[in-house]
């Protein structure tokens, strides 16, 4: 498995990891897409964002549980911005994945969901 950000994405887009013509506009949209993932609640290192194909996965995310899951969620986002689909159902479908993955970064990243003891959290207990 790719453990480069970027290679990660490009492979996830079909894009051979040797092409470098869209690298300036796929850099562009991860790091949106950290953005976004830092804004709901995902501990990222300080500096989140990548500029090429030597910054790793665990580089930005100390969270190695978190890793499979923020990969799906940045590769799908960045293939949105950047390969659209054509249709709309399959559009529609692709946002409502990508509206989970920032739902499961959100809970998994909350605090108050995370105790080290494991008790529960529930409010009504």
């Amino acid at each position: 498995m790719y453990d480069s950000v970027l290679n990660t994405v490009k492979s996830m887009l079909g894009v051979e990891e040797s092409y470098e013509a869209f690298d300036v506009e796929l850099i562009t949209h991860i790091n949106s897409a950290l953005f976004v993932a830092y804004n709901i609640g995902v501990q990222l290192v300080k500096n989140y964002t990548i500029d090429g194909p030597n910054v790793t996965w665990s580089e930005i995310c100390p969270d190695v549980n978190l890793i499979p899951l923020l990969k799906s969620y940045i590769g799908l986002k960045v293939r949105l911005l950047f390969d659209p689909p054509t249709t709309g159902v399959l559009h529609e479908a692709m946002e409502r994945q990508v509206t989970e993955f920032e739902w499961r970064l959100y809970v998994e990243s909350d605090p108050a969901n995370n105790t080290e003891e494991g008790g529960s959290t529930d409010v009504d207990d």
